[in-house]
């Protein structure tokens, strides 16, 4: 399987768009590091793509190696099967990265729009 590096692009308002695509299952996903200090952040997290009944979860680690998965501002796990979604999230985790299992012929993209809180 591939390994999957996040790209990213930042617009003149400040706005980091990272993107992790595409992800199939077996692939090993790089997670991002957020730029410069530490700093409490807000995201908008979409997946999108062909899921073959793949779950696709964002997760966050404060050492990248001890992830837990992520939750919306409704206390809700940051996880999709089946059908797109999106997602806000505040957090102050220094990695983030999307994790995805279980699907047959999946090919997905996660997108993070990540803005100072």
């Amino acid at each position: 399987m591939a390994t999957v590096t996040p790209t990213y692009t930042t617009d003149q308002s400040g706005y980091t768009t990272i993107t992790w695509t595409p992800i199939v299952t077996g692939d090993t996903i790089v997670a991002s590091r957020k730029l410069g200090q530490s700093y409490r952040y807000h995201a908008s997290i979409t997946f999108t793509g062909t899921f073959g009944g793949a779950t696709l979860t964002m997760s966050g680690s404060n050492n990248d190696s001890a992830y837990v998965t992520l939750k919306d501002l409704n206390s809700t796990a940051v996880s999709v099967t089946a059908t797109a979604a999106g997602f806000e999230v505040v957090s102050a985790m220094p990695y983030l990265k999307p994790t995805v299992s279980g699907g047959v012929a999946d090919s997905t993209t996660v997108i993070a729009v990540i803005r100072r809180t």
